[in-house]
């Protein structure tokens, strides 16, 4: 009889899909627990995994395109810290990998937004429409 698999065990999983770049889907995350997991037992944890981290990983311009140019044009000023720069973790917790890599990715956004605000300003400043 195979082994149950821990919500533990599946959020490791899905972080390593994410830091992959795949879908986390239940068919990638059986592949990347070595074929074990039900389909009623992995989407309990991809949804257990996503309502903890979930919110974290989202972005303003992702969550209502319909103001994001308003809001894209206004940031350069006013990012701050990034969320996970806040979170304490001991070095020995097995959440740890996964605070890394959505600390890592969380910087890596607040960088490309960054970037291309400052890009929408030079192009906006040349007189070129900007379409978001």
């Amino acid at each position: 009889m195979p082994t149950p698999i821990t919500q533990e065990e599946a959020f490791l999983a899905l972080t390593s899909l994410l830091e992959k770049g795949q879908v986390t889907t239940q068919r990638n995350l059986r592949q990347e627990l070595g074929g074990r997991g039900s389909g009623p037992t992995l989407k309990k944890h991809i949804e257990a995994f996503y309502a903890q981290f979930g919110p974290l990983m989202e972005t303003s311009a992702s969550t209502d395109p319909q103001g994001a140019d308003e809001r894209l044009s206004h940031r350069p000023e006013d990012l701050g810290t990034p969320i996970l720069a806040t979170v304490t973790i001991p070095a020995d917790s097995p959440w740890r990998q996964l605070i890394d890599l959505l600390a890592a990715w969380e910087s890596d956004l607040l960088r490309r937004e960054k970037i291309l605000s400052r890009r929408e300003v030079e192009l906006r400043s040349q007189g070129t429409k900007v379409q978001i």
